[in-house]
């Protein structure tokens, strides 16, 4: 604060540490108060963070803050509705370069497409969406998030997308983290796929992706609970029965 304060006018640096005074204490605070009182009066006593946290805890003093429900990690109500997309570039033997296009369901975090293209473009992603498209209805509300890319922000899969009922949703530009189940879920096909297998043309490595999704949608995730995308959709159908 002393090295700081010199580059912030007196007056803003008055507000400030009032600001800070004003502030509940919290136990790491209320130790570090605690131990320099003791050490001016030339006294050996001293707490831990932890003695005074179960102190303030103990007389009621300490509350913990409640934990922040972020809008971008809540997962919609019902599936089939609100899905989200990105490609992974993926250096191959011989040194050429794959992209791998990701889409997954948000409701249980089911993989629906995971395909292989030579390019990143939106030829590449309409030709994903095809047979995606195929099984909505009209009267489906279908969201697809994804980044600002070139390859999804271009006129032609706009008007593919609203030709087929699709709504495309952008994220705010260097906010990946707004798009974050996707952008985990690629991580998680890096890790355990694409970086464990020798990718050479794109009809193999289709082969691979295929069989990978397949193996995932059948396995437990933590984030679902440990069930696995197939049983969080069937548990939804059958509250759904059980109401009517």
């Amino acid at each position: 604060m002393k090295s700081a304060g010199k580059n912030i006018a007196p007056p803003k640096l008055a507000r400030i540490k009032k600001d800070m005074e004003r502030t509940r204490l919290g136990c790491r605070r209320v130790a570090l108060e605690f131990n320099k009182e003791n050490d001016e009066d030339r006294r050996n006593a001293t707490i831990s963070k932890s003695t005074a946290h179960r102190i303030m805890k103990s007389l009621g003093v300490y509350e913990k803050p409640p934990k922040r429900e972020h809008e971008h990690l809540l997962r919609p109500p019902e599936p089939f509705k609100s899905f989200a997309m990105d490609f992974k570039e993926k250096v191959v033997a011989g040194g050429g370069r794959m992209h791998i296009f990701d889409m997954i369901d948000e409701f249980d975090n089911a993989i629906v497409i995971l395909d292989a293209h030579r390019y990143a473009d939106a030829s590449s992603v309409i030709t994903s969406l095809d047979g995606f498209v195929r099984l909505l209805k009209r009267s489906d509300d279908v969201t697809i998030r994804s980044d600002n890319g070139r390859e999804f922000q271009n006129e032609i899969l706009k008007m593919f997308c609203m030709k087929n009922g699709i709504t495309l949703d952008f994220v705010m530009k260097g906010c990946p983290w707004k798009n974050a189940f996707v952008e985990r879920n690629i991580r998680t096909v890096t890790e355990e796929c694409l970086n464990i297998h020798w990718l050479g043309g794109v009809a193999d490595t289709q082969k691979v992706l295929t069989d990978y999704k397949h193996r995932f949608n059948r396995r437990e995730n933590m984030g679902l609970g440990y069930k696995t995308p197939l049983q969080k959709l069937g548990d939804f159908y059958a509250a759904r029965r059980s109401n009517i």
